[in-house]
């Protein structure tokens, strides 16, 4: 198991939410909200 941890947010948009397209080699994983990885250094 790799963990990893991410920071997201809620990005609003001329009052529409933007949401991403998830997939993982052509397969469908769901919508997800924009996030990334925390990289070291980084705070949350």
């Amino acid at each position: 198991m790799i963990e990893a941890t991410s920071c997201g947010g809620v990005v609003i948009f001329r009052g529409k939410i933007l949401v991403l397209y998830k997939n993982y080699k052509n397969k469908y994983e769901g919508w997800v909200l924009p996030k990334g990885t925390v990289e070291p250094g980084e705070e949350y």
